[in-house]
């Protein structure tokens, strides 16, 4: 980065935001995102895979060092009823650890296919374990974890994904959280409004008292966490948001700026 321009990105390193970019060059910058792999979930993998490479690329200019990971997450089997016949593999849980190469973890999502989750609560906490446990995260870097979804945890979970988020929060970590229930909900009033009337939806009827629920509960985990939750819809840009997350909300403008073009 020149002194005065910021290497093109508009701002100094001189900067509040500035000095926060040199920090992270100097510690490094560690991103996983947690995502749920359940049925509805598939075209926000989709655009997550499509847009990746976009999002590695500036999240790297910023930060050279950046690293990204990924862990999908479905619901584990409480009883054996049989749902549709699967297109993917079965699991509970895959990851793939934190790397420089945004191709290796786009790989990765290509190999996930949506589907499960029969109930309305999903393995959160087994997501959010797994990212913290099993990827190699560096000491010193700066450790984000973004969590994705439109479901909440088990409310049996909920006592121990608690525990589990102050611990993050005290070893350095930060948890943030993007809802995209408002995406999912818009989605399926949108095609059943086509299928039904061949017509596109005007004006789409507020969200359900039971999509609330996940508001609240990723509400919860990112401030425990010490991060941000954010509430996507159709028109919001599902990479953009993850990118704000990333080096923290209070640096949107200047991260926005950053990833215009993405």
């Amino acid at each position: 980065f020149g002194g005065g321009g910021g290497g093109g990105f508009g701002f100094s390193l001189g900067s509040a935001f500035g000095k926060y970019v040199t920090t992270l060059r100097r510690v490094g910058l560690d991103v996983a995102i947690v995502i749920d792999a359940t049925g509805s979930m598939q075209n926000v993998i989709d655009e997550l895979k499509e847009r990746l490479d976009a999002f590695v690329a500036t999240m790297q200019r910023l930060v050279p060092t950046a690293r990204i990971g990924a862990v999908a997450y479905r619901d584990r089997d409480d009883d054996e009823v049989a749902t549709a016949p699967r297109k993917g593999e079965d699991f509970l849980v895959r990851w793939t650890d934190l790397t420089f190469s945004g191709k290796k973890v786009q790989g990765f999502l290509s190999s996930i296919v949506a589907e499960g989750g029969g109930d309305w609560e999903e393995a959160v906490l087994q997501g959010l374990t797994t990212a913290m446990r099993q990827l190699k995260w560096r000491a010193d870097a700066k450790k984000v974890i973004i969590l994705v979804g439109s479901s909440p945890p088990h409310a049996a979970d909920v006592p121990a994904i608690r525990t589990l988020v102050a611990n993050w929060r005290a070893a350095g970590g930060v948890i943030s959280t993007i809802d995209v229930s408002q995406r999912l909900h818009e989605e399926h009033e949108r095609k059943l409004n086509r299928w039904l009337y061949g017509t596109e939806l005007t004006k789409v009827s507020p969200l359900p008292d039971f999509y609330k629920q996940v508001q609240q509960s990723f509400g919860e985990i990112a401030r425990a966490g010490g991060g941000t939750s954010v509430g996507i819809d159709q028109e919001d840009l599902l990479v953009r948001q993850l990118l704000i997350l990333a080096f923290g909300k209070q640096w949107e403008k200047e991260v926005a700026r950053a990833g215009r073009g993405m």
